[in-house]
């Protein structure tokens, strides 16, 4: 099929039935010199919530502290949240806030010691709720155009200079190549976002016990470490995403050859393709009961250790097992 691959979205009614089942300044000026969102923190250094006892498990103190320790000691989750108010678009904000709303519903019941936050009394602390998982997806929006616009910089930086070296050679004509190459590369990319993220960070958040802070630098470990850059990406648009759905398709033909006959060809794409952006993307969020869903979210978050050459197999190999049981 010719084109770029299109970006898939959730439908806005997902739900779990239709899916089934400042330190140097006084407290005044430091007051002052916040923004909106970062008063609403209520800290401009750390995010941590005294609302819970409960504290995120071994593991995910493990994956979250390996991935926060492993940053420069410039870059803080504070830095992010203070500066993607200003830098991401109002329309990604705004999609993202509409996803953070429709996201609660479909997470699995709270699971004492396994996964969950503190029951909420009111109306009030669920909408701080809300308020933690849209800071940490701005958040981390922002890091991840960030970490994009760098790369493309770099990458022009080195075209450039590879353009300028052939230029220097007596029989190279290149001018009009080189203009081309620094045109590409100077392109700055304003989003990344796909719908099915706020999904997988509320599932971080709840892996967090609600420690905003532990839930954003595992989200982080879940999409650099674990689905690769390549997932989402957007040059092309979710090039690793679309991968996997026609290894899916691959697979179903080769695991349970009688769903494949009984579909054929272009029904069997049809069908692997629709699991696929209902699972994949929002990583089996409100598609299965909780309790398998958790232990797949376990494994899914250990992926970069269990299946060290493909990180992310753990979501293909339980999305194999949906066509495949009835074999």
């Amino acid at each position: 099929m010719g084109g770029a691959p299109t970006r898939p979205t959730l439908p806005a009614s997902a739900s779990r039935d239709s899916l089934m089942s400042m330190r140097s300044r006084g407290p005044d000026e430091a007051a002052a010199a916040e923004s909106p969102l970062q008063r609403r923190c209520g800290c401009l250094d750390h995010f941590r919530f005294s609302k819970a006892s409960a504290q995120p498990s071994q593991l995910v103190e493990r994956l979250a502290g390996q991935k926060r320790r492993g940053q420069p000691r410039r870059i803080r989750y504070s830095r992010f949240v203070a500066e993607a108010e200003a830098a991401v678009p109002s329309s990604v904000a705004k999609q993202i806030r509409l996803d953070v709303h429709r996201s609660f519903a479909s997470l699995p019941r709270s699971h004492s010691g396994r996964w969950g936050w503190p029951p909420d009394e009111d109306e009030h602390a669920q909408q701080a709720r809300s308020d933690e998982l849209f800071r940490i997806l701005i958040a981390s929006e922002f890091r991840a155009t960030t970490r994009l616009n760098e790369e493309l910089e770099a990458s022009s930086v080195e075209s450039t200079q590879a353009q300028d070296k052939f230029a220097a050679t007596p029989s190279s004509s290149s001018g009009a190549n080189r203009a081309s190459v620094g045109s590409d590369a100077s392109s700055h990319v304003q989003s990344v976002y796909v719908q099915g993220c706020s999904l997988l960070a509320a599932m971080c958040l709840g892996f967090a016990r609600g420690e905003e802070q532990e839930a954003f630098w595992l989200l982080q470990h879940l999409l650099e470490d674990v689905l690769g850059s390549d997932f989402f990406g957007s040059s092309p648009p979710l090039l690793g995403y679309h991968g996997d759905c026609a290894a899916v398709a691959l697979l179903v033909a080769s695991e349970a050859p009688n769903v494949a006959q009984m579909l054929g060809p272009r029904r069997l794409t049809e069908v692997t393709s629709a699991l696929a952006s209902r699972c994949l993307l929002s990583g089996f969020v409100g598609f299965m009961a909780d309790g398998p869903m958790l232990a797949l979210w376990e494994q899914l978050l250990e992926g970069h250790l269990r299946h060290p050459a493909y990180p992310r197999f753990t979501l293909l190999h339980w999305l194999l097992g949906l066509p495949r049981d009835p074999q």
